[in-house]
């Protein structure tokens, strides 16, 4: 190959590899722990930048015999460097403003510098943008080979050591299993494998968001929303005040079976095991969703992406918590690889928690939890209670059942309405409106005490909280609480007290107001509690200064504004623009 061929060659990369290598490979570098640092997510974009470079090279090739085509291949060689310039600003807040425009700028901006280099060979700019594409090459591979983690660490401890004889508890959360669609899943052979069981009918969460809702039963309180989210979560999970902590006082070993979207270092879990060490490998699916949903939202000027993705996937989005296909497949995975340990492990004096993305959306799992991909919601819903039925059957068979405690609900609800076929219809999005809430606030909840006995499934209207769970553990496994609790015992279910129960959901991020709902006979709009303490919390800056972030599922993985002061739906006042960051934190000292 001479040098001209060789030239124009690595000239005609330049677009297709801005478009597609450069900006996959920083995405994935950004997101590789939560993608299980699997390279197969990069193939597609490697697939389509051939498949464009090769038909950019025929492109080129018009060059040397039509010079009426010299202002498409101008266009075509300008096209890459557009496209860095919209990728390398997109993080500025103005722009992003008016993002539309800036494209189009873009676009004119192209077009007409190749419009005035008509009468000029594109040969004569090759040489430059060979030296382009080489930079852009070893730039990406020296990112890369910085930047990709090739060695993972095994972060499971050793295996617990035997208890004392007690009760073993078993804490599992069925995330967004709504109360009201379990009972539809039961048939009369389910609800006799649940014997010693009570259901709660009237089950609330205290938050429609995972992020709160599971700290809150850990820690026993609901968020204090003058505290910042991440001393709330370090206090329920990683403190003595922890339910952990004291379980773990009392003598107890401690094993989780986490998702890795948790928000924090489970320091108080003797052993865990997270969800991308399952047994089966679901990354295949992965690779046509998340990490494609991200791309166009990072990269494609949102007049499109917004069109592209829909409503659901952008909320996910904005909101970190977006799910993969591959979650529910993934959970189900970890789940049977639990249930196959569990009879090698001592069977008492332990506590084990498992988190499952099921039955959660996206649903892709049928009732007999088989990957089936774009079915009915009830379908993974079925999926949910057979889980809670394998485990049943797995304790009855090893012989722990009678001597065990086992917990099953949900950590919200979804927004579903039960049809009288059974199916679930959908209820209008509006996430600031008592009909959406009402299923969102609803959490399944299914508890077997201790030494139950043989007695059917009881089905209570008691009305219960998330709350509840806490002191109820503690009673059941003779700890005094290390203090006040906001919930009570559920059991026995006359000595109950009526309250008033509340319901909390942000409407996007967590820095926006704070809608309450109070539940009493009805469920009923409350009133917005907007966090007075979050201001002081913010980092003391000048109103527009950029700082650098990070986080997981990073739809922008440039920089975030901070400290604007816009308009909220009770007031001005100050927005963090999602800015997160994550850290390690000792168990002792000032946050901050």
């Amino acid at each position: 190959m001479n040098r001209k061929a060789a030239e124009w060659m690595l000239a005609s990369i330049v677009t297709p590899w801005v478009l597609f290598v450069t900006t996959a490979n920083a995405l994935f570098l950004a997101n590789q722990e939560d993608l299980g640092y699997d390279l197969r997510y990069l193939l597609p974009f490697l697939a389509v930048f051939v498949v464009s470079a090769g038909l950019g090279r025929m492109f080129l090739g018009l060059a040397a015999r039509r010079h009426a085509a010299w202002p498409l291949i101008w266009a075509y060689l300008i096209a890459g460097i557009a496209a860095l310039s919209f990728i390398g600003t997109s993080g500025n807040a103005t722009l992003e403003r008016y993002q539309v425009a800036w494209v189009l700028s873009l676009a004119s901006s192209t077009v007409g510098v190749a419009y005035l280099l008509r009468g000029r060979s594109p040969a004569r700019g090759a040489p430059l943008f060979a030296l382009l594409a080489i930079v852009l090459v070893v730039t990406d591979a020296v990112q890369f080979v910085g930047g990709y983690q090739f060695s993972v660490p095994d972060r499971a401890a050793s295996a617990p050591a035997s208890g004392r004889g007690g009760t073993t508890i078993y804490h599992l959360i069925l995330d967004g299993y709504q109360a009201d669609i379990f009972p539809s899943t039961l048939d009369d052979s389910i609800r006799q494998e649940l014997n010693g069981f009570t259901l709660f009918n009237d089950n609330i969460t205290v938050s429609g968001r995972t992020r709160i809702s599971i700290p809150s039963v850990f820690g026993g309180r609901i968020w204090d929303n003058d505290d910042s989210i991440a001393e709330f979560t370090a206090e329920a999970m990683n403190s003595p005040r922890s339910l952990l902590a004291g379980l773990r006082e009392a003598g107890y070993t401690t094993t989780a079976y986490l998702h890795k979207r948790f928000s924090f270092e489970p320091n108080l879990f003797d052993e865990t095991f997270y969800h991308h060490n399952a047994s089966r490998d679901h990354g295949q699916h992965l690779q046509g969703s998340a990490f494609f949903d991200l791309w166009i939202y990072r990269f494609v000027p949102h007049v499109l992406s917004d069109r592209i993705l829909g409503d659901e996937t952008r909320l996910q989005i904005l909101n970190r918590s977006l799910s993969p296909d591959n979650y529910a497949a993934v959970s189900y995975d970890v789940f049977r690889d639990f249930i196959a340990r569990e009879g090698s492990l001592p069977p008492d004096d332990r506590y084990v928690f498992v988190h499952l993305i099921l039955p959660h959306h996206p649903y892709v799992l049928d009732r007999n939890c088989e990957y089936r991909r774009h079915l009915p919601p009830i379908e993974q819903f079925n999926c949910g209670t057979r889980v809670i039925r394998t485990l049943v059957s797995r304790l009855k068979e090893i012989g722990r059942y009678d001597d065990a405690m086992i917990i099953a609900h949900g950590d919200h609800g979804m927004n579903f309405d039960v049809q009288p076929d059974g199916t679930l219809m959908p209820r209008e999005f509006n996430p600031g409106g008592v009909a959406w809430n009402l299923p969102r606030s609803r959490a399944m909840l299914l508890v077997k005490p201790p030494h139950a006995g043989k007695a059917a499934l009881v089905e209570t209207n008691v009305a219960t909280t998330l709350l509840d769970i806490t002191p109820t553990v503690y009673r059941a496994a003779g700890i005094e609480a290390p203090l006040i609790l906001e919930g009570q015992p559920l059991f026995p279910l006359e000595t109950r007290v009526a309250r008033t129960r509340y319901y909390h959901y942000f409407v996007s991020d967590y820095t926006e107001e704070l809608y309450r709902f109070a539940v009493n006979d009805g469920f009923e709009f409350d009133r917005i509690v907007r966090p007075t303490g979050f201001h002081a919390a913010l980092p003391v800056v000048a109103p527009g200064q950029i700082i650098e972030a990070e986080d997981t599922f990073i739809p922008d993985v440039k920089r975030t504004e901070i400290a604007t002061t816009l308009p909220g739906v009770s007031g001005a006042h100050v927005e963090s623009g999602r800015l997160f960051f994550k850290v390690r934190v000792e168990q002792s000292g000032d946050y901050e």
